[in-house]
C-alpha cells in the first residue's frame, strides 16, 4: 500500500451531500456547520459559467488553502477573483493555485500536525509515513490558496 492514497467519499454521495451544502453553508444556518466546510463561487475560466464548489477548507498560519485534485482547481492558475463562504457568511477575495508538489506537500504536513485528520482532506495515511512531494505527484493533490478579506 502507498503511504498516501485518495480516499474521497463516493459519488453518489458527494451528488446527494454537496447541493445540500451549497445551500446551507452560505446561509444563517450555515454557523452550524464546521468552518471547514465552504462554499467557493468563482467564474469558469473557459466557460464563463457561475461554478459554486463545496471544498474542504483549512487555515494554514491564518490563510485558508483548499486541497484538491479535481479539474476546478485549473481555474485558479495565475490567479482569479473568487468568492468564499463560510459559516452563514461570504467573503470575496482571490484564490490562486499551487502546483509545486515541495510546497504542497509541506502545506499538508503542516495541516495534518496541525490534528487535521486525512480523512477530512479526502485521503488515506499509512501510520508513520511522512507526505512527500512523490505522495503529492502520485495523487494529484495541489491547493488553492485563499486570499480573502
Amino acid at each position: 500500500m502507498p503511504g498516501l492514497e485518495d480516499n474521497r467519499p463516493p459519488d453518489a454521495l458527494l451528488r446527494i451531500v454537496n447541493p445540500l451544502l451549497r445551500r446551507l453553508v452560505p446561509s444563517p444556518v450555515g454557523r452550524l456547520v464546521p468552518g471547514s466546510v465552504g462554499v467557493l463561487r468563482f467564474t469558469g475560466r473557459r466557460s464563463g459559467r457561475t461554478l459554486r464548489i463545496v471544498a474542504g477548507i483549512h487555515d494554514v498560519d491564518g490563510a485558508p488553502v483548499v486541497f484538491t485534485s479535481r479539474p476546478w482547481r485549473l481555474n485558479f492558475r495565475g490567479g482569479r477573483a473568487v468568492e468564499v463562504a463560510r459559516s452563514g457568511s461570504w467573503q470575496r477575495g482571490t484564490a490562486e493555485l499551487v502546483d509545486d508538489p515541495e510546497q504542497v506537500a509541506a502545506t499538508l504536513r503542516h495541516v495534518l500536525a496541525a490534528g487535521t485528520s486525512p480523512r477530512m482532506l479526502g485521503l488515506r495515511l499509512e501510520r508513520g509515513h511522512v507526505v512527500a512531494a512523490q505522495d503529492i505527484r502520485a495523487t494529484g493533490r495541489t491547493l488553492v490558496r485563499l486570499d480573502v478579506a
